[in-house]
C-alpha cells in the first residue's frame, strides 16, 4: 500500500478503530456488506469500504379493515402507498369509510 492509498484509507480505518460499522462492496452480494466481527485485512482499495450511514427512516400507509385489522391484498399482496393521498386514492376506487381505515406505518432500513 502506497501513502496516497494510504491516506485514503484513513478516515476507513480510524472510524473503525472508533467501534463505527464500516462496510464492504461485496462482489459476491452486487451490495454492501458489515465487515464481520473477526474484522477485516483491509486489503481492498479505499473506494470499496465505506461508513456505515444511518438508517433511512421511511414512512406509508396501508388500507386495514376496521372489523378485522386485516390489510387490503389483492390476490395476497399487501399494497403500501408512499402518501395518505395515494392510498386514499386506491387507483381510483372508493372505499367505505365505515369498513376500511388507513393507518400509518413507520419503520427504517438500511442504505
Amino acid at each position: 500500500m502506497n501513502r496516497d492509498e494510504t491516506k485514503n484509507l484513513l478516515p476507513i480505518l480510524t472510524a473503525y478503530a472508533n467501534g463505527e460499522r464500516v462496510q464492504f462492496l461485496s462482489v459476491l452480494n452486487n451490495g454492501w456488506e458489515d465487515i464481520p466481527p473477526g474484522g477485516s485485512s483491509f486489503g481492498l482499495p479505499a473506494d470499496k469500504y465505506r461508513i456505515k450511514p444511518p438508517p433511512v427512516a421511511v414512512k406509508h400507509w396501508i388500507i386495514v379493515g376496521r372489523e378485522t385489522g386485516n390489510p387490503l391484498s389483492c390476490s395476497g399482496v399487501v399494497h403500501t402507498f408512499p402518501t395518505l393521498a395515494a392510498a386514499n386514492h386506491r387507483h381510483g376506487l372508493t372505499l367505505d369509510p365505515e369498513k376500511w381505515a388507513v393507518v400509518e406505518m413507520t419503520g427504517s432500513y438500511d442504505r
